[in-house]
Order: C-alpha cells, then structure tokens, then sequence
C-alpha cells in the first residue's frame, strides 16, 4: 500500500534507467557532484568543500 508518492519537478535521467519524474526506481540523484576524498581537503579539514556546497547553496537562494 503506498502511503506517500513523492514527485519531482522535472524528470529525472540517470543513464541507469529510463526517466521518471518519482523518486521510486531511480533514488535521489545529486544535481552538484562534489568529491570531499581529494588531498587538498584530506589537509584542509574539508574546507575546499564546504566553501564549495555553501557557493552552491547561496547560488541556489539567489
């Protein structure tokens, strides 16, 4: 019995599967990819990357 069915608001491809507007049968897919596991933010306690997803964010709110 499905309780919730949630939607996105554009379709979604993954190159996995076909295109779908549910998140049902593809999962959540990152619209910004950003890899934490390189040496200058292993050194840099992650800054490299939280200046970078704060960036994102902030261009998100504009």
């Amino acid at each position: 019995m499905t309780l919730a069915l949630q939607v996105r608001k554009e379709p979604v491809d993954s190159g996995e599967y076909p295109a779908s507007t549910y998140i049902e049968n593809i999962g959540v897919r990152p619209q910004i990819v950003n890899d934490y596991m390189t040496r200058e933010n292993l050194t840099g306690n992650g800054a490299r990357f939280v200046d970078q997803f704060l960036q994102a964010m902030a261009a998100m709110i504009r």
